[in-house]
């Protein structure tokens, strides 16, 4: 007796198996392509904002350059004014010499030019201050040793040499001062003056006594014009 064939199998479920390939190839599908090199074209319209920004550019600044002028590209151009020579404002001798006067004299003739009775004589009224300015340019420029009589009375301080202190300009103005201040009424300094005097004494080294101011005041009277100063000192009868 043969045997009943086997039954055959069931039909392949077709939606079941593509169930199947799809989960499957899932986790595939989720991953992103490799990333390649290569060049990208780019957008027309990024090509076309670039063309007309230059455009403009080009306008504005055939427009708007004023030929690279530097007197048209100054945001300030009312500021602007022609170069000219630098003029110093003009000193005026009193004050600048009441000013050198202050720091330099004070302590021996006061700020009323009074002195120091028995030691530093007055400056007011005096002929020392108010007679020939080269004398007192002397003076100032060399110092002067005691004894020295001034106004009737003696004094005998030694007043030290101020040429390598302060520069003709200087002692000019400090001479105007004091020759225009204290009751005085002399007249100015000029440095000119003053630097002519500092050459003619440039061989001495010592101060003045009150002989050789005499003698110095003798041998100017020579020289009308109290701007003329002699080249040396033995031109009036003084050795250095």
């Amino acid at each position: 007796m043969t045997e009943p064939p086997e039954p055959a199998p069931p039909p392949a479920d077709d939606d079941g198996d593509e169930q199947d390939v799809v989960e499957m190839h899932e986790p595939i599908l989720r991953e992103h392509a490799e990333p390649r090199d290569g060049n990208e074209s780019i957008p027309v319209w990024l090509i076309i904002l670039m063309g007309a920004l230059l455009l403009w550019g080009g306008f504005y600044l055939a427009r708007y350059s004023g030929d690279w002028r530097s007197d048209v590209l100054d945001e300030n151009p009312h500021a602007r004014r022609p170069l000219r020579a630098f003029t110093p404002a003009p000193v005026d001798p009193m004050q600048r010499g009441e000013q050198l006067y202050t720091i330099y004299c004070t302590a021996c003739h006061g700020y009323d030019g009074r002195g120091e009775p028995g030691r530093y004589p007055p400056l007011g009224e005096t002929e020392g201050v108010t007679g020939d300015q080269r004398v007192l340019a002397a003076i100032v420029l060399g110092g002067v040793e005691g004894p020295l009589e001034v106004r009737g009375e003696q004094y005998d301080e030694q007043m030290p040499a101020f040429r390598d202190r302060l520069h003709s300009a200087e002692l000019a103005s400090v001479l105007t001062y004091i020759r225009g201040s204290f009751g005085n009424e002399a007249a100015p300094v000029e440095p000119q003056t003053v630097a002519a005097v500092a050459q003619m004494m440039r061989a001495r080294q010592r101060p003045w006594s009150e002989a050789e101011l005499h003698l110095l005041r003798e041998g100017l009277e020579r020289y009308e014009d109290e701007t003329e100063v002699p080249e040396t000192l033995e031109e009036v009868g003084i050795e250095p």
